[in-house]
């Protein structure tokens, strides 16, 4: 046993795992939770009509809530190779049914670089890296736009409206289909948006996906 096999014992006996979808004890992500998380991807509409496809993994409460809020609020990257996985099982689950390009770049949604920087890097980012499925991160939200959370669909699509920035040297590597990937879909102003600017740089989008919509 190395040096970082004792240290990870150490943490694990003062650091012990709660389950991050239902606080049971001894385990990061139960078999009821997982169980949860593991609903196939479902079609879904949005008040603000992106012009995609739009799937869903479920709808935002319970087990899902929690295991977000515990990702993105309460650092708990431990869940994240388990949403890598189911990322990657919708992804396939969505090709079998001849949904999804078999070579499909996964694009995660825009965040602000402050945001993602306080948690230690965008988790909805780092949860598409673990599906093992290709990613490429190459939009990011303005620092001077508001908050979402309270907004009214049309506010948010105000909101969104130019907000949306582009990697124009990363961009260059979408060279395939796109899927969006998302936590939360609400109004779909975000997908919108993103799209807009997408599209707008002759990216071909085949649809967007969220972990939970709301």
């Amino acid at each position: 046993m190395g040096f970082s096999d004792y240290l990870a014992a150490a943490l694990e006996l003062a650091l012990p795992k709660t389950c991050a979808g239902c606080g049971a004890g001894g385990v990061v992500l139960c078999a009821t939770c997982r169980q949860e998380w593991s609903a196939i991807p479902n079609q879904i509409s949005t008040r603000i009509d992106p012009g995609i496809p739009v799937w869903s993994l479920g709808v935002l409460g319970g087990v899902r809530r929690r295991t977000i809020i515990n990702l993105k609020e309460r650092g708990r990257v431990d869940v994240i190779p388990y949403l890598g996985a189911v990322m990657r099982a919708a992804v396939e689950y969505l090709q079998a049914r001849g949904e999804m390009d078999t070579n499909i770049i996964l694009v995660p949604a825009p965040t602000k670089k402050s945001s993602a920087a306080a948690r230690g890097g965008d988790v909805v980012t780092r949860v598409c890296y673990a599906s093992g499925l290709t990613t490429v991160p190459v939009v990011h939200l303005s620092e001077t736009g508001k908050d979402a959370v309270g907004l009214s669909a049309a506010e948010r699509w105000r909101n969104r409206l130019g907000a949306v920035q582009i990697d124009e040297i990363k961009v260059k590597k979408l060279t395939g289909h796109v899927l969006v990937v998302d936590d939360v879909i609400t109004t779909g102003a975000t997908l919108k948006a993103t799209i807009m600017v997408l599209t707008s740089r002759g990216v071909k989008i085949r649809g967007g996906l969220g972990w939970s919509n709301a």
